[in-house]
């Protein structure tokens, strides 16, 4: 098949053109690889520098260890000798203590004989002690006994002093109340107050009211001359027969030294030990124990124990009947 001339001398100016394209692909391939040899190149030589560097580094490091390794030989052979040091030490730690057990079979024996000793000395030792605790023990009671009696004697004066300071007190009011002369000071003054209250003691008990008995059972001669006095025992009865409630009113308070005198004595039937419920009004304020009794006056120790707070003058006095 013949082709035309035209479409010959088209392909013919298409050939040179395909050659020059292909001419500048081959050289934009070799340029390109150049340049990325060049790349290559340039991190070859990075790679060779660093590499070089490590090889500095482990040489570096291979002095090091070389160094070390002198340093452990010779620390190894001094090893060495102490070593052996320590071996002829230790032969003759060993001759030394074979001697030390025979020396430690003699010491045993030694301690068994005093081990033994000592059995005995502290069987001594221990009926020692147990004598000597009951000895202190026998000590300690009687001191404490003899220090509760030293209070119990300083307390006993004590009270002796107050209680003599307040019954001249009270005979004085006594005195006062009953329209005579206070009493002169000194156990004389209350042996002789003491003589003039018993007759009104026995006229109270001969001439009682009607709804009323009293008997009094008046002191030997001679206790009304001394300076002590027992007072009169009173029992006062309602006609039933049935003991009646002592009621008073306190004269005075002394919150010092916790007593109270009220204005009921034993012409009344206050005896010593009874009790008193102390009222304000209507309000208990406490309770209060008789421990002196006169015909007409009786002083009581409060009982701080049921009263918390204070007693006035015209509080009163109940006996508690409980």
């Amino acid at each position: 098949m013949s082709v035309p001339s035209g479409e010959r001398r088209k392909r013919g100016a298409i050939k040179p053109i395909v050659l020059i394209v292909i001419v500048v692909g081959v050289v934009a391939a070799a340029g390109m690889f150049m340049v990325s040899g060049r790349q290559q190149l340039k991190q070859l030589h990075v790679q060779l520098t660093l590499n070089q560097q490590h090889v500095t580094e482990l040489e570096s490091q291979n002095r090091g260890l070389n160094q070390q390794l002198e340093s452990l030989l010779k620390e190894r052979k001094t090893t060495d000798e102490r070593l052996e040091s320590l071996r002829k030490q230790l032969a003759s730690a060993t001759e030394d203590v074979e001697q030390s057990r025979k020396s430690l079979g003699e010491l045993q024996e030694h301690y068994a004989a005093l081990t033994g000793e000592r059995a005995k000395q502290q069987v001594q030792l221990a009926s020692a002690t147990s004598e000597r605790d009951e000895v202190k023990q026998q000590v300690q009671r009687l001191e404490q006994e003899n220090a509760n009696l030293q209070r119990s004697v300083s307390r006993l004066r004590e009270r002796l002093v107050w209680l003599d300071r307040d019954y001249r007190q009270v005979a004085e009011k006594l005195a006062q109340f009953e329209g005579q002369a206070p009493p002169a000071t000194g156990q004389a003054g209350v042996g002789t107050s003491v003589a003039s209250a018993q007759p009104e003691v026995a006229s109270a008990g001969v001439s009682g009211s009607a709804g009323a008995s009293s008997s009094a059972v008046r002191p030997s001669a001679s206790a009304m001359a001394g300076t002590v006095e027992l007072p009169p025992i009173i029992v006062r009865k309602d006609q039933a027969g049935i003991p009646m409630q002592v009621r008073g009113q306190v004269l005075e308070s002394n919150d010092e030294h916790n007593f109270i005198v009220i204005n009921q004595g034993s012409i009344d039937g206050v005896r010593v030990g009874m009790v008193f419920d102390l009222l304000r009004g209507e309000t208990p304020v406490g309770r209060a124990a008789a421990v002196r009794v006169r015909p007409k006056l009786a002083a009581c120790d409060i009982l701080r124990d049921n009263t918390p707070s204070s007693v006035q003058i015209g509080d009163l006095a109940v006996q508690d009947v409980q």
